[in-house]
């Protein structure tokens, strides 16, 4: 049965779904719907890279708050998902799909509904992104901490980031902490900044999304990069051009690299067709975005920061794990793949640290797949059988009965 079983990391931000027994890499789509202004179609997940005019966009995504809440536009994009992405038949495959952190019992329910009912999967396993993530890491790091399935996991999301403490390779949910910043917050952060300054981008999200991940970075002396970049507005060292897409010449947008004028993947004869209004000039919003990952205060939100929520969840675990969890923390997520995100993660976390305690902080070679290729790993594993629901367990006993079940 584990040789048919489909993977599914059901997240906020992008669908990361391939089958366990490919050695193929899984696909990775985003979770949504999108409409362009004035016009009827609709593009879901991957279909959304098709479009010819980005800027017009208006997306509907199926998670609030990183709970999924919108469940008919959710069951819309798995349905192209099963059958135009990855073209199985739910009803041959058994699934291992992963839920958010701290889902409502009614949402659950609602999940379980859906794969038994709606779509017939024979048997299940439902569990979450950082269980998968330890699963894997216990597998690819090397070290006898690691190896052990003892760790922090830090899943910087797209609706939030989960400071997430495992032991043996189990969660242990009482210590998980939550920071309501992720990379949303971000994108949402970066359209206030750029409308107060420059243009109204309100109602570009999807373009504003693409400028976030392709010129964003975490400053290792916020104060000092801050000062610089206030010295010379528009010719300091962060400062760079990036070319909105006009649904014509440029169907995206891109850096504009200042030794052409261009960018790297156009040609000098584009520079005529770039009018004064396309140019985002982008300067200390690179590295201002980012820091609320460290400081949330900046954008309205009194939590901690990352750093410090890592410290506040070691300490709700007993004392003798401290050292253990502070020396594997592997950060996962979207999010984290910004650049010096690791670096000045470290910086923050080390003195926060008793001196006599290591600090280790490890990214998989791809933070968006590797809670998937721990669910292949896990699927591949041979106790897989045994942690199954079956349907016709779940029509005899019941939502709640079968959940008590799941041991991840």
């Amino acid at each position: 049965m584990a040789a048919m079983a489909l993977v599914l990391d059901h997240g906020g931000g992008n669908l990361v779904v391939g089958c366990a027994e490919d050695e193929a890499e899984p696909r990775v789509v985003p979770n949504m719907k999108a409409k362009v202004k004035g016009r009827t179609e609709t593009y879901l997940a991957e279909q959304v890279e098709s479009c010819a005019d980005v800027s017009s966009l208006l997306l509907r995504r199926p998670f609030d708050r990183g709970q999924c809440v919108a469940w008919d536009g959710q069951r819309e994009i798995w349905d192209h998902v099963f059958r135009d992405v990855v073209k199985v038949e739910p009803g041959d495959r058994t699934l291992l799909i992963t839920e958010p952190m701290f889902t409502l019992d009614a949402l659950k329910q609602e999940l379980d509904e859906t794969l038994f009912e709606k779509y017939g999967f024979p048997s299940c396993l439902v569990t979450t992104a950082p269980a998968l993530t330890m699963q894997y890491a216990s597998k690819r790091f090397e070290g006898p901490i690691a190896k052990g399935g003892c760790g922090i996991v830090v899943d910087v999301g797209f609706s939030a980031t989960h400071i997430v403490p495992c032991f043996d390779g189990r969660v242990l949910n009482y210590a998980t902490k939550r920071v309501d910043v992720g990379g949303r917050a971000l994108t949402n952060y970066m359209k206030e900044l750029v409308s107060f300054r420059s243009v109204d981008v309100m109602d570009e999200t999807y373009v504003i999304d693409k400028v976030k991940e392709e010129t964003c970075f975490c400053s290792l002396d916020f104060v000092k990069d801050l000062m610089a970049a206030g010295r010379r507005r528009n010719q300091g060292p962060f400062t760079l051009e990036y070319v909105l897409p006009d649904g014509v010449n440029f169907l995206r947008g891109f850096v504009r690299h200042k030794e052409n004028g261009v960018g790297s993947a156009m040609g000098e004869d584009h520079q005529e067709k770039i009018t004064r209004d396309q140019i985002l000039h982008m300067n200390n919003e690179r590295f201002v975005v980012p820091e609320c990952l460290f400081n949330p205060t900046m954008m309205g939100i009194k939590q901690a920061g990352i750093p410090e929520a890592i410290v506040q969840a070691v300490q709700e675990t007993h004392p003798n794990l401290h050292g253990l969890l502070y020396g594997n923390v592997v950060v996962t997520g979207g999010t984290s793949k910004l650049p010096n995100f690791c670096a000045r993660l470290t910086q923050e976390l080390r003195p926060l640290v008793p001196e006599h305690m290591d600090v280790s902080i490890a990214m998989p070679e791809d933070p968006i797949t590797c809670a998937w290729e721990g669910g292949r790993m896990l699927a591949r594993s041979p106790g897989f059988d045994r942690m199954l629901v079956t349907r016709e367990e779940y029509l005899e006993e019941g939502h709640h009965r079968i959940r008590r079940r799941y041991l991840v």
